[in-house]
């Protein structure tokens, strides 16, 4: 089987972490993969491990992304696959328009987008929506939420949901574990999230939680990169916390940094799926999460869940694991069992379960 990967581009998060991983597993089922992105690449070690897989194609459509250049390109690509795969808008609507006669698959990844607050969208989205062959989404919640949006009952048979995963041999083996003077050039107990900065995502609850937490050698690391970062450091400044918050900008090394951390934190308005809480579990940190759609259904009981946007209750939520080390120890098991549901060999299989579905219809 020869399989197409449409992604908009290899840069650091949550899409293209499941797309390296998914890609590493189906290469091991002697898959023959490519990937066709639209805009440049980091140069992260995502992108390297992925341009280094023995089998693997990288294509690369250079220019405006919308253009029937464009177009015309991924046409020519995608004669060459079995199976055409596509992730994140705009993608999605390109493999929609490029690649009939293929069977196609979309993966959904979000709750929410902008798309979905304009009522006069719904009628291009179902256009597009209903021309892939099944539409993946990576939790239940995600589900429910395209179909409440889709509202078309033969779009909405082809939705499935394929929980997101986690190779969660890359926590397992961490030795020798890091201090964090060497994880983060500093001493102390750090709280650590993993997120790119966006409207999705609420570092700003967890940096107002820092002048509340009760151990003053607690500081706050966000390892990401995106639109609100500068936003999140002015207001560190303005809280007089700067020198509890580490910025650290896109890192490729997330599981030294877990293994070198106290608590792990996922702060979120609204969540896909919760891949971060599940690599936070998987590293034995215990967690404090939003009760939001996403990660309430990941986390449940193996962390803590509390109000979204609630700085007061994310410090209590800190502090009681902190000062409990009965609770850590309980929610260090819990978060290594619960990890162990998401493994990402598991959602690699159903996807090549589904291409093989869609490719005998």
């Amino acid at each position: 089987m020869r399989v197409l990967h449409v992604i908009n581009e290899l840069k650091v998060g949550g899409a293209t972490r499941l797309l390296h991983d998914i890609v590493a597993h189906q290469i091991r089922q002697s898959v023959e993969v490519g990937i066709l992105t639209f805009r440049p690449h980091d140069d992260s070690e995502l992108y390297r491990s992925l341009a280094a897989m023995p089998g693997v194609r990288l294509h690369e459509i250079e220019g405006k992304t919308y253009s029937f250049r464009t177009l015309r390109e991924m046409r020519r690509v995608t004669k060459e696959y079995d199976v055409v795969h596509a992730h994140l808008f705009p993608s999605g609507y390109f493999a929609a328009i490029a690649g009939p006669g293929k069977p196609l698959v979309y993966t959904e990844h979000s709750t929410h987008n902008r798309r979905r607050d304009l009522a006069w969208m719904r009628p291009l989205e179902r256009m597009v929506y209903g021309r892939f062959g099944a539409i993946a989404a990576i939790s239940e919640p995600v589900a429910d939420a395209l179909r409440a949006w889709l509202r078309s009952t033969r779009i909405n048979k082809k939705i499935v949901t394929i929980n997101n995963g986690v190779d969660l041999r890359r926590f397992s083996d961490t030795a020798p574990v890091p201090t964090p003077e060497e994880a983060f050039g500093r001493g102390g107990k750090a709280i650590l999230m993993v997120s790119r900065f966006t409207a999705a995502k609420d570092h700003q609850s967890l940096i107002r939680a820092v002048p509340l937490l009760e151990d003053r050698e607690m500081f706050a690391a966000f390892a990401g990169e995106g639109d609100t970062m500068e936003e999140c450091r002015r207001l560190a400044d303005e809280l007089g916390v700067a020198d509890r918050c580490l910025f650290l900008g896109r890192r490729d090394d997330i599981e030294r940094l877990a293994a070198a951390s106290h608590i792990g934190v996922q702060a979120s308005h609204w969540e896909g799926f919760g891949l971060t809480a599940v690599e936070l579990m998987a590293a034995g940190l215990p967690v404090v999460a939003s009760d939001v759609a996403g990660l309430r259904d990941i986390v449940g009981d193996a962390g803590i869940l509390v109000n979204p946007g609630d700085p007061s209750a994310l410090a209590a939520a800190i502090n009681r694991v902190a000062g409990d080390p009965t609770l850590r120890e309980e929610l260090h098991s819990k978060g290594l069992r619960r990890a162990r549901d998401f493994d990402i060999a598991a959602t690699a299989e159903a996807y090549l379960n589904l291409y093989r579905k869609l490719s005998q219809a």
